[in-house]
């Protein structure tokens, strides 16, 4: 979650800069807010939960305060004058709840219903989003019929890059796979030298790369930009209703899609094959 928090903030300073030019000192500024404001938000989320949770066990209004927590803080967040990063401050939200709010759930018929409910709410968030993709990306790419030099939204060209970026994105996790190496060699969980052999640390770093997944909130941002009319006047050029506007939105969400079925289809299909073969099964 600090992955995809910190992607989004990325995100929202990218886009700041490409269609809200401005001097460094206010992307700073946003920075600064974005990424310090949410967890101070998200800390009194978790006390404001507390104070509440302490006075109930009732399982049905223990797990309506942890969701209502959830979407109200990332509204606070989001869509107020705080101008914090909402998905910065429900992760510290929930690392808060996982690691201190729990001494508050004081009864096993409560921490079943949350567990159960979030679990379905997360189901039903996912499935949204893989949904509104592909239906995006075949209304707009395939079925999308204009007259002039931009019939055709996606051509081979696209897929090809696609399948490159891939590769590529493979290739940079196992960069950064060996960049970090030293330190999770010294500091990772089961990965000293005390307990590892060096065979089996190189392993589990080739299981580290290869389980590198792009899903949900790549997706999430791809849409974000897919919809966003600005980003794509500004990179055109043209006024937003020009009929020859150049569909970079709509390749962002083919691409980011294309990488999301590769890494399901083939990093995920053969992750156990992969473990198989390196011996690192239980009964290797």
């Amino acid at each position: 979650m600090l992955n995809d928090g910190s992607a989004i903030v990325v995100y929202q300073l990218c886009h700041m800069i490409l269609v809200e030019p401005a001097d460094v000192g206010t992307y700073t500024a946003t920075g600064v807010r974005l990424v310090l404001g949410a967890p101070i938000l998200g800390a009194m989320f978790y006390g404001l939960c507390i104070l509440w949770l302490s006075h109930t066990s009732d399982p049905i209004q223990t797990t309506m305060v942890t969701v209502a927590s959830a979407y109200l803080s990332f509204y606070i967040a989001e869509g107020t004058a705080v101008g914090v990063s909402g998905v910065l401050t429900n992760v510290t939200l929930g690392i808060l709840m996982a690691g201190f709010g729990t001494t508050v759930i004081n009864t096993e018929e409560a921490a079943h219903m949350l567990h159960a409910v979030w679990g379905m709410i997360v189901y039903c968030a996912d499935t949204l989003i893989f949904i509104l993709a592909g239906s995006i990306i075949i209304q707009r790419g395939f079925l999308k019929i204009e007259a002039g030099p931009d019939d055709t939204v996606f051509g081979p060209s696209d897929f090809g890059l696609t399948i490159l970026l891939y590769l590529l994105l493979n290739l940079y996790r196992g960069v950064m796979v060996v960049i970090c190496a030293p330190y999770l060699r010294a500091y990772g969980y089961g990965l000293q030298d005390r307990v590892c052999s060096m065979s089996d640390f190189i392993k589990n770093m080739l299981v580290t790369t290869w389980g590198g997944l792009r899903g949900a909130v790549g997706l999430v941002l791809a849409l974000a930009v897919s919809s966003d009319e600005r980003i794509r006047s500004t990179l055109a050029g043209r006024p937003i209703d020009s009929e020859k506007v150049y569909f970079f939105n709509e390749r962002v969400l083919l691409h980011t899609s294309g990488i999301v079925v590769l890494t399901t289809l083939v990093n995920a299909l053969f992750m156990e094959k992969v473990i198989s073969m390196l011996g690192l099964t239980a009964d290797s």
